[in-house]
């Protein structure tokens, strides 16, 4: 089997407050996937003294053509402590070559104290979108000062995942619907009204998980132990398959093999292609299936398959619930599946034979089942699992010479293009009121009528006498509108300065760390 290069990197929300024996404990873990050996580890702060840790719930990296060098990939995160409203968006760089830990590059606080579907970049990496408790998206523009472009209600209740699909944007809420919006319209500044195209209630529970397959697909899980399959520009449902358990995380290889992480610890394997070979056969058609490939002896040990589902597999040997899984793609057939439970203990699983090859606890002193002994249960919940690319060609040496340094710090400056994300919707045209006297109206005059004499008699008479004596309800109107012109200046005057100066304190709390 060739080895290719590999490294991934895991988060928590709890991070330990000693270094671990393995060289974790971390907010963030760089781990070998193959040797299961942690190789840095990065620990946060929520305030000045470092004595309050700050945990990291999401992380999303920008596509490799924009902002992305080998062995450095720029990611955005969401992290938090356990004070409430204490919540930061955290941009930082991976660094996949060996012993190196992440760079923490800044941190800001949200526009909402509970982003619960984290942050998550655009494929073309010029957005940022963030899901929150409260059911509200928040839209970025980074190639704009971080700019936030807008904020809209999507669900009523908390937005639990999002998913780009195509040219749409996936969200799925705590209220079991899932919405498809038009990613060309979200990021219109003429879209005044934001509505999806599609919306799917198919789910009872809480959608825990969305993933883009081919073919314009969508692919859904959620508590209710549902897995739901979507054809994008139709609508339709194209699968619904039911398990025993709730369902947490989904993850996809190859458009058409389904890994599920379920509340009991089982990951539950799901061939589509052998699904609908199977739904055919029971409409009575003649089909040659081909099995999921797994030996006997890791069946027996490491797996489950189901004979009256025969497009359904089951890894066991996670204790508690799946919250993250990941896939490290090969040089060959053979992959690798990382899995992560409410535990903190990370496996590794080799496809090939569905058996489980490396067991890594980073955050765990001595070891779940030691815990349990000693009835002291320390739960450090993996939370994202990204691998990454490691290129042992671009590794820095030991000494390097003045072209090189110069070469390197020019691949370090993309992170300074990215700014803090602000807080609030900053609209150019904001204090220009439209405003319509009452004299600007015009009458349209009847043409081809006859009137008498005395009826034009009497309207110039009126006509004159307006003409001569304005209509005091104008005037009035035309002050009470201008008082109201004027406070509504102040007011944008009042905010301004007010913004500017929390943005000099910011700015200053920023540099006083960074020092």
């Amino acid at each position: 089997m060739s080895i290719p290069k590999k490294i991934i990197c895991i988060s928590t929300t709890k991070p330990t407050t000693s270094l671990t024996p393995g060289g974790g404990g971390g907010s963030l873990c760089m781990m070998c996937p193959y040797t299961g050996s942690v190789q840095s580890s990065l620990r946060l702060a929520g305030d000045m003294s470092g004595k309050v840790p700050l945990g990291v719930a999401s992380v999303s990296t920008f596509p490799n053509h924009v902002m992305s060098t080998p062995n450095n990939t720029l990611a955005v995160a969401f992290g938090f402590t356990h004070k409430k409203d204490d919540s930061y968006a955290l941009l930082f760089t991976l660094r996949s070559a060996a012993a190196l830990p992440p760079i923490l590059h800044w941190k800001c606080r949200l526009p909402e104290s509970e982003m619960s579907a984290g942050l998550l970049i655009s494929p073309c990496g010029a957005y940022i979108v963030a899901g929150g408790s409260s059911g509200t998206i928040y839209l970025w523009n980074v190639l704009e000062q971080s700019r936030l472009v807008r904020s809209f209600k999507a669900h009523y209740r908390s937005v639990a995942v999002m998913a780009f699909s195509g040219r749409d944007l996936v969200t799925g809420g705590d209220d079991g619907m899932i919405h498809a919006f038009s990613w060309i319209e979200l990021i219109s500044e003429t879209t005044t009204n934001v509505q999806p195209w599609q919306t799917w209630t198919q789910h009872h529970l809480p959608v825990t998980g969305i993933k883009a397959l081919g073919g314009g697909r969508i692919i859904s899980c959620g508590q209710d132990g549902q897995v739901v399959l979507y054809e994008g520009f139709s609508g339709n449902v194209l699968a619904c398959i039911q398990l025993n358990n709730p369902l947490h995380v989904l993850e996809v290889q190859d458009h058409n093999r389904l890994f599920v992480g379920s509340k009991s610890g089982m990951i539950h394997i799901i061939d589509t292609d052998e699904y609908a070979l199977h739904k055919t056969a029971q409409m009575g058609a003649s089909v040659k299936r081909q099995k999921l490939q797994s030996g006997s002896y890791a069946e027996q040990l490491f797996g489950r398959e189901d004979k009256e589902k025969p497009y359904l597999m089951s890894l066991c040997g996670h204790d508690y619930p799946i919250t993250a899984l990941a896939i490290a793609k090969g040089d060959d057939d053979d992959h690798l599946l990382i899995s992560g439970d409410g535990a903190g203990v990370v496996r590794t699983w080799s496809l090939a034979s569905k058996s489980c090859v490396k067991v890594v606890e980073p955050w765990s002193h001595m070891g779940v089942d030691a815990q349990k002994k000693k009835n002291v249960i320390s739960l450090h919940p993996v939370t994202s699992i990204t691998v990454l690319n490691q290129d042992v060609s671009e590794s820095t040496p030991l000494f390097t010479s003045t072209s090189q340094r110069q070469h390197a710090k020019k691949k370090e400056t993309a992170s300074q293009l990215i700014r803090l994300l602000q807080k609030h919707v900053v609209d150019e045209k904001k204090g220009m009121v439209a405003y319509y006297p009452p004299h600007s109206f015009v009458s349209w005059d009847v043409p081809n009528v006859v009137t008498p004499s005395f009826v034009k008699s009497s309207l110039a008479r009126r006509r004159r006498s307006k003409a001569v004596l304005p209509t005091p309800s104008a005037e009035t109107n035309s002050n009470e509108a201008e008082e109201t012109i004027r406070k509504l200046r102040n007011e944008l005057a009042e905010a301004k300065s007010t913004i500017e100066r929390w943005e000099t304190v910011n700015n200053k709390l920023m540099a006083r760390l960074q020092g």
